[in-house]
């Protein structure tokens, strides 16, 4: 009984550690429209906004022409990519959740680890019942 508490703890530990905090995080907050070659990438430099939930990046094409924004988001905001329509405009949208991760050209690690946070899991108590 006592070794089931103890696998229990541990779970809870790794999972709060591994969650989501609902802290404020910095992004970056530009677009290739206006702050030119700087904004698209590979990455140069962007205005720091703080006091975000989540960041964003969309990628994609607006009437032809290849365009970058970089975004502070302040609502629920969904973590991961998506290929989507916004507006006039068409391209990959990604959302994520770490300190000015809207920099990246792909999938944040904060992603990657939301991903394999469960896996690790399952094997951490497969592993534990041996």
């Amino acid at each position: 009984m006592k070794m089931g508490l103890n696998k229990s703890i541990i779970c809870l530990i790794v999972l709060l550690g591994f969650s989501s905090r609902a802290r404020a995080i910095s992004c970056y907050s530009c677009n290739s429209i206006t702050d030119g070659a700087k904004c698209a990438d590979p990455f140069g430099d962007g205005k720091v906004e703080t006091g975000c939930t989540a960041c964003s990046k969309f990628d994609g094409l607006l009437k032809g022409l290849q365009v970058v924004f970089r975004s502070c988001e302040t609502d629920g905001y969904s973590i991961g990519c998506s290929y989507t329509t916004i507006r006039t405009a068409t391209g990959d949208l990604c959302g994520c959740t770490t300190e000015l991760c809207n920099a990246s050209s792909r999938v944040s690690m904060a992603t990657v680890m939301l991903i394999l946070l469960p896996l690790s899991v399952v094997l951490f108590l497969k592993i534990s019942e041996m």
